[in-house]
């Protein structure tokens, strides 16, 4: 999961390195000290050797541009498998101005049963508010008075940005705590959904105006999973996990169910370093991968025949 303000998560910090450019000795010196300040496995990494095998590359670099890989391969030795480096081409890319917003797809499945599938999602400010308005706007259409159900299918969810799934899913997950970055001081950070907006501790990360409310208040809930959800697709499934009347139902996820922080560097290059791990509303740390509840090869199916069963 990438970590943005207002775009995704975590204790966002900006690092602005202004005046004459940096040498590339200079560039990987900061690159290095935000990695050892900051990263999630900061107390378990031989700082002294990752330095030692990042300056002997850098020898006869003469653009910020070959240090980059450098960088990468530093990143890679943190062992978070979920940090990496981005350069001005490729943010270009993300945060293109031309980029739509992605399909939901959705559907009636029976008079009681509504089915929403929430894809990964990674866009610009104006496209992240309109990418969990389309959500709720779903989810609005869909909420039939008879609707007593809720399949929500993340099994194609590889991540991004969670503030506007969240925000999106806030009619289904009602306001409170959903759930918690924790430091590498074990201190909890919580993921929280009060009045149109959705917090990180006291942060306000996303807000639309009128946010919808289910009808039914105690639904019956089925989300799934798969090797697909990641990152972000994982928080939001975490957000369930004890959820009152629900279920997840699928494969074990990824795993790398872990937040990151953007250190953005002189050249407009990118650094996204994991500093956070995920828990639960119950406060359950995770790091790894999520087990669903019941483990299924036609998730879909599994749902259907769970929320139709009938109290005995």
């Amino acid at each position: 999961m990438i970590n943005f303000k207002p775009i995704i998560s975590i204790l966002f910090i900006l690092l602005f390195i202004c005046c004459s450019e940096p040498t590339p000795k200079e560039y990987l010196i900061t690159s290095l000290e935000i990695m050892q300040n900051n990263s999630i496995h900061k107390n378990s990494i031989d700082w002294k050797e990752l330095r030692n095998d990042s300056f002997k590359q850098l020898e006869s670099k003469k653009t910020l541009e070959e240090v980059y890989p450098i960088i990468e391969q530093a990143l890679e030795k943190l062992g978070t498998h979920h940090s990496f480096f981005h350069s001005p081409e490729k943010l270009a890319g993300i945060y293109d101005e031309k980029k739509t917003l992605p399909e939901i797809e959705s559907r009636i499945i029976s008079s009681e049963t509504a089915y929403i599938k929430i894809p990964g999602f990674l866009g610009n400010e104006s496209l992240t508010k309109k990418f969990a308005i389309k959500i709720q706007s779903t989810i609005r259409k869909l909420d039939d008075p008879n609707v007593n159900n809720w399949i929500i299918d993340l099994t194609s969810n590889w991540g991004g940005n969670m503030w506007p799934m969240y925000l999106g899913l806030a009619p289904i997950l009602k306001e409170g705590v959903s759930g918690y970055f924790v430091s590498p001081e074990n201190k909890f950070l919580e993921w929280n959904f009060s009045h149109d907006a959705v917090y990180e501790g006291d942060e306000k990360m996303l807000e639309i105006s009128n946010s919808y409310y289910l009808r039914n208040k105690n639904p019956k809930i089925a989300v799934l999973i798969s090797r697909n959800t990641a990152s972000s697709g994982e928080a939001i499934a975490i957000m369930f996990k004890d959820f009152p009347n629900t279920k997840l139902i699928g494969e074990f996820s990824y795993g790398v169910t872990t937040g990151n922080t953007i250190y953005d560097l002189s050249d407009g290059a990118r650094i996204v370093l994991t500093t956070a791990i995920f828990a639960d509303r119950k406060k359950i740390i995770y790091g790894g991968q999520i087990t669903p509840d019941i483990f299924s090869q036609n998730p879909v199916d599994q749902a259907v025949a769970l929320l139709n069963k009938k109290e005995e």
